[in-house]
């Protein structure tokens, strides 16, 4: 077995007289046989792609195969472990292509087969299905001994999930010998997002390969994984003047690439995605909109920037976030090459900006589509957080026509945004507006670290 395979080899690991009576059943049957791996696939490209059995090396390369041009899937996995280099890629070609994991009623996903299925987003689990985990190991004379190199390579793929530091200690604390079967408790208790299966039979929407449009169930829409821009938004018919966008819909937060987004109160659309790679880095844009009986209030912009392989990044560069001196207000905690946490409350930004964002252009076109229900006109509360393998910009950018100020043009020296030229209404809903900034601190970098944030307080 080639080194690097079994320095990253799990076992489930049983009493004497069962691993006994496998090792009899093996000899009689050979070679062990690599996992099965099926894929139903549907006419509009989504499916249903089932792995059982023994993961073995190769199996992440059949993995890749067997679903190549499947857009939307749900994983459904029963197996008790084996190659965890395996595993580790099969998880990453899940989170990369975003599908969905399911762990059904009566089975259970150990080991290597564990840290694919947390690679899902969403992860589903039955009620009486298992999830075990325990520390990476190598077979020396015979014996499992516990692998520091292992564990720091299934610790940097739990990293790059989103996965918080003392999630990845849990999930690989228990020795070789042991296995530590997660609870809902547990995953609560560590951020580790799971949804619950309901009992019987698996769902029809689930069965298919796509999750149900509402309900527990539902989960967002997966980022393409070509450096494409996101297809244009899809417009209401005609017969309103407002014309809000049909995308996926989210209240209080939202999941993205390992991070939890807190959002204001209110009922937001997501009207566009945008992802590439550059080199070592892979990037993720996300643009949400808040719906409102008047039309938009409010626009959302995040930005994700992950390392390729989870790896520590030892410097970021500069942000115009921790360093703008031209804004309303400005906070930051930490403000270094290697770590960020900063905020910025910055001018109102002016829709018809050129902008390098596939994601601001797409609400650009809805703005050119309907511009009376679509500001112009915002004030900008942004985050920046970094460290370490992976780093968030988050813009809350909030229309200042909902306050009954005009649009504003002209260009920005001579704007009446401009802190220079703030007439006494607008520079208390600035000041508002900072409080708000402040408050939200902690619950925005919460949400980024990949824990479950507090609820934003309502803004203005």
């Amino acid at each position: 077995m080639p080194r690097r395979l079994e320095l990253l080899r799990f076992e489930l690991l049983l009493w004497p007289s069962i691993l006994l009576c496998a090792a009899l059943a093996l000899a009689g049957a050979g070679a062990a046989r690599a996992a099965d791996i099926a894929a139903t696939a549907q006419p509009d490209g989504s499916a249903m792609v089932t792995l059982a059995g023994r993961i073995e090396p190769d199996d992440a390369a059949k993995f890749r195969s067997a679903t190549l041009g499947v857009s939307h899937a749900v994983i459904v996995l029963n197996s008790d472990g084996g190659s965890a280099y395996d595993g580790i890629e099969i998880g990453r070609t899940i989170r990369q292509r975003g599908y969905a994991t399911a762990i059904l009623e009566g089975t259970r996903c150990a080991s290597a087969c564990a840290l694919a299925w947390l690679g899902g987003t969403p992860r589903y689990i039955g009620a009486t299905a298992s999830v075990g985990f325990h520390a990476a190991y190598t077979l020396q004379a015979g014996r499992a001994s516990t692998s520091s190199a292992g564990n720091a390579l299934v610790g940097a793929y739990l990293h790059e999930l989103g996965l918080s530091d003392r999630a990845i200690v849990y999930l690989t604390r228990e020795r070789p010998s042991r296995m530590g079967w997660l609870t809902r408790n547990q995953a609560e208790r560590y951020g580790i997002d799971t949804v619950s299966l309901p009992p019987g039979p698996l769902p029809p929407e689930l069965r298919a390969g796509l999750a149900p449009a509402a309900g527990p169930l539902r989960r967002p829409v997966p980022p393409p994984v070509q450096p494409a821009a996101s297809a244009p938004p899809r417009l209401r018919p005609e017969g309103r003047r407002f014309l809000p966008p049909e995308g996926q819909r989210y209240r209080d937060s939202l999941a993205l690439r390992g991070r939890r987004i807190p959002l204001p109160p209110g009922e937001w659309a997501e009207i566009g995605r945008y992802a590439w790679s550059g080199p070592g880095f892979r990037y993720e844009d996300l643009a949400l909109v808040r719906l409102r009986e008047t039309g938009v209030t409010a626009l959302v912009i995040v930005r994700t920037s992950d390392s390729e392989g989870g790896y520590f990044v030892g410097a970021w560069g500069n942000s115009p976030i921790c360093s703008r001196t031209d804004g309303y207000a400005a906070a930051a905690r930490r403000h270094g090459a290697a770590v960020q946490e900063c905020a910025l409350l910055t001018h109102a930004v002016h829709a018809d900006e050129t902008s390098t964002s596939e994601v601001w252009r797409t609400y650009l076109a809805l703005r050119a589509n309907d511009g009376d229900h679509y500001p112009t006109t915002f004030i900008a509360a942004a985050y920046r957080f970094a460290r370490d393998a992976r780093a968030t910009t988050l813009t809350y950018y909030f229309g200042v026509e909902e306050h009954g100020f005009p649009a504003a043009a002209g260009s920005w020296a001579t704007s009446p945004w401009h802190p220079a030229q703030l007439s006494p209404e607008r520079a208390a809903l600035v000041t508002r507006y900072r409080y708000w900034l402040e408050e939200n601190f902690d619950s925005v970098q919460q949400g980024v670290q990949g824990n479950r944030p507090t609820a934003l307080t309502s803004p203005p």
